[in-house]
């Protein structure tokens, strides 16, 4: 039985990728934006939003774009408290079911309405990613335990809004419920894995040593930062595992027959190569999957020595929605997921106000850069996402988009330095250095106190044969960074020839400094498969002092 749901699941996820290549065809797109709206609009008519906005008049994308102003988080806050609290028909006839948690990368922590059509179309993206998987690697379909999902860390929600109608937690730390009867669609770690404590790095060594005895076929992620730390745990962990497996325990609990042979194998590699990467303990392994964009050649090093397996990109995948979708090999960018909501673009070069004027995904320029706004099923009306995507190409008669990282402006003195321009030319100078695998992060620093003037920080992490030609060439990076942002930036420009801003300063730290950091801000409560590496702090005093701390300078 279990093998005939298995045998439908999958048949299910292809007819599902078929149909959304179908709708990236000539019209098909626009008809399917202009029916989301429209669900949109129809179904909430009876909203206190929609009655503050108009909705009953509402026919099409120009009458909904002058009733409706684009609103950032903040200012749809107080629609959210409402439905939070448990007001019905705030945002949206459905109640919500939950309140998703974000990370708070950039700001304090949000609530993300999740109402049942919400779930339903993330339930529908969610099997056309899984058909495109299938497409390329069919194999991953045969067990449930051929793929190992390292973000997921179901935990017992701790928080309940609305007096405790609607759970609000992150997206990858929601209990797994398993209705009776579809325990086979599951990996064997994954319930267990909800009784481990709520320390991340141990959940994390938890499920690497307990797949350790399966044959996994795929890895995935959400950011490509977690595939590294995946290496790095298995590095420090090795001979740990081994003895885990040599005595049949995880985490020193006996879940499982001892298995001394495969302790004896993974030994004599341990013992010729110092120690175990993912492809000495999974030799099968084909795919590994993580969100991509233009930060993906920084970790690809990584992925390709430690996994030898096949790349497949994840969508991007926000709280809100899917806001791509995966369709093909590239790396650097996937078609818009037209289903998923209502997308508007507004120019990533200019801020966006309420009446900022937007463009359809038809009216896109090859190359631009823009800033996604959304409206969703969930109820999220015109909602600034401070995301910025790059338009590299198309996919039928819809945009391909890069993800280039959220809309961050550092403005130590007027510079306003973009987060695109900063990973565009700390991304080119590596190149031009031949160093792509390097790891790096800037941070605007502003201490009046200190004496010196304003300037930027560029953090490098380097593997360990990049470490000598690193430091040796560190005035050189100050200089050639400091010159590129003259170059993009002619307030930057300005700002240097007036010395209102220092030259750039480079700090190289030790191999392993940014997975330390990673786990720090996990055990300060952010969920750990949703930990990103950013590319620009614009308040960075305090992200410089804990990358320092968490990896010194290393040595020539």
């Amino acid at each position: 039985m279990v093998r005939d749901d298995r045998q439908k699941f999958v048949a299910s996820a292809l007819s599902a990728r078929r149909r959304f290549l179908e709708m990236l065809e000539g019209p098909n797109a626009q008809q399917t934006q202009a029916l989301v709206l429209e669900q949109c609009i129809t179904r909430n008519a009876s909203t206190a939003f929609a009655n503050d906005h108009g909705f009953a008049s509402i026919r099409d994308i120009d009458a909904y774009r002058k009733a409706v102003p684009i609103r950032h988080y903040d200012e749809l806050e107080p629609w959210i408290e409402r439905a939070a609290s448990g007001e019905p028909k705030v945002l949206t006839k459905e109640d919500p079911v939950r309140f998703w948690k974000t990370t708070g990368t950039t700001s304090k922590s949000k609530k993300i309405p999740v109402t049942p059509s919400a779930l339903a179309r993330g339930s529908e993206s969610f099997l056309v990613l899984t058909g495109t998987q299938l497409h390329h690697h069919p194999e991953l379909s045969l067990r449930p335990d051929a793929i190992l999902a390292c973000h997921l860390s179901p935990k017992t929600i701790k928080e309940y809004l609305g007096n405790g109608r609607f759970p609000y937690c992150s997206t990858t730390e929601i209990p797994i419920e398993v209705k009776p009867g579809k325990e086979g669609f599951f990996p064997p770690w994954l319930m267990p894995l909800q009784e481990v404590s709520e320390d991340d790095s141990e959940r994390l060594y938890f499920l690497l040593c307990f797949a350790a005895l399966h044959e996994l076929q795929a890895i995935t992620c959400l950011h490509p930062s977690r595939l590294q730390t995946v290496v790095s745990v298995l590095a420090e962990s090795s001979g740990r595992i081994i003895e885990e497996l040599r005595n049949g325990t995880v985490l020193g609990k006996r879940m499982r027959e001892p298995r001394p042979h495969r302790a004896k194998e993974l030994e004599a590699i341990l013992s010729k190569s110092g120690s175990l990467r993912p492809c000495d303990i999974w030799p099968s392994l084909r795919l590994t999957s993580a969100w991509s964009g233009s930060y993906i050649s920084r970790y690809m090093s990584v992925i390709e020595g430690g996994y030898g397996a096949d790349f497949l990109a994840m969508p991007s995948i926000s709280s809100e929605c899917f806001m791509t979708m995966t369709v093909d090999r590239d790396r650097t960018g996937q078609p818009l997921n037209m289903r998923g909501a209502v997308f508007e673009f507004a120019p990533s070069n200019e801020p966006v106000r309420p009446d900022t004027r937007t463009f359809l995904f038809d009216e896109l320029e090859q190359g631009a850069t823009y800033e996604i706004i959304l409206t969703t099923f969930g109820g999220l009306y015109r909602y600034a996402m401070c995301d910025i995507f790059r338009v590299i190409g198309k996919v039928g008669s819809v945009p391909r988009l890069e993800y280039l990282g959220r809309r961050a402006v550092c403005d130590l003195t007027g510079e306003k330095l973009a987060e695109e321009q900063v990973a565009d030319s700390v991304g080119a100078l590596l190149a031009e250095l031949g160093i792509e695998g390097t790891i790096f992060t800037v941070c605007g620093i502003q201490d009046p106190g200190s004496g010196r003037r304003p300037h930027y920080v560029i953090v490098l992490e380097g593997k360990e044969d990049a470490v000598p030609a690193l430091l040796a060439r560190g005035g050189d990076i100050s200089r050639s960074l400091d010159a590129r942002f003259r170059a993009v930036n002619s307030r930057y420009e300005l700002k240097r020839n007036f010395k209102d801003l220092e030259e750039v300063v480079v700090e190289i730290v030790e191999p392993g400094t940014f997975r330390r950091y990673r786990e720090l801000l996990a055990s300060r409560g952010m969920p750990a498969g949703q930990i990103k590496d950013k590319i620009l702090h614009p308040a960075g005093a305090t992200v410089l002092t804990d990358l320092l701390a968490c990896g010194g300078r290393p040595r020539a």
